[in-house]
């Protein structure tokens, strides 16, 4: 008897303006012959550049949901790209991918990221920490960066099928604002994911210090 798996899908994605496609650039290059993953960069000024085969590049047109449309009309620049995170993932693993990792352009691989994928396996989001020094004796400046920046660097995050409550409570989140005021307990799109764990079940933080290691 014969029974037919289906293949996993998975995907690395980034988000860029078309200015600053090169770092896209490199950062596919170095994923080449390290994972099967399919790679796609969402371009928030919408211009539709030739950036050489295997990238896969989406424009905002694509991103139709109601938080979506909310979001692409308050925001511009930085506060855009930084907003569509959420977006990206959702809009990939509503597509059929299975595992899904969004980076910033400015990420290079030096091994390989599939590791990431298998813990996607059993968690819905994976975090990386930014690894702030947290002395209360020494350098108390970084201990309270921690709390103004927030704990995990939104420049990494994995998500799998059943990231999708929490991706659209982000979502939701970044259409609210996008603003730094750490008065206010705001960092952009990043402070948000202090509550993630907390509201979510599924949200592992991965402790590899070879992850996400700039800060």
């Amino acid at each position: 008897m014969f029974i037919a798996t289906r293949i996993l899908k998975t995907a690395i994605c980034t988000i860029s303006t078309s200015g600053h496609l090169y770092k896209t650039k490199a950062l596919f290059h170095s994923l080449v012959g390290k994972t099967q993953a399919e790679f796609f960069c969402l371009v928030t000024d919408d211009q539709k550049i030739g950036i050489g085969e295997g990238i896969q590049l989406i424009t905002t047109d694509a991103l139709q949901s109601a938080v979506a449309k909310e979001i692409l009309s308050k925001y511009t620049g930085d506060r855009l790209r930084w907003a569509c995170k959420p977006l990206m993932l959702l809009y990939l693993t509503e597509k059929g991918y299975d595992r899904v990792i969004y980076v910033d352009n400015d990420i290079y691989f030096y091994s390989s990221p599939d590791f990431m994928f298998d813990q996607l396996g059993t968690d819905s989001v994976i975090l990386t920490p930014h690894w702030y020094p947290a002395s209360p004796e020494h350098g108390q400046h970084w201990l309270e960066a921690n709390f103004r920046i927030g704990l995990y660097n939104a420049g990494f995050v994995g998500a799998s099928l059943k990231a999708k409550e929490a991706l659209t409570w982000w979502a939701q989140c970044c259409a609210y604002n996008v603003k730094k005021a750490a008065w206010r307990g705001l960092f952009d799109d990043q402070k948000y994911l202090d509550l993630m764990p907390v509201l979510f079940n599924g949200v592992n933080v991965l402790k590899h210090k070879g992850c996400n290691v700039a800060s």
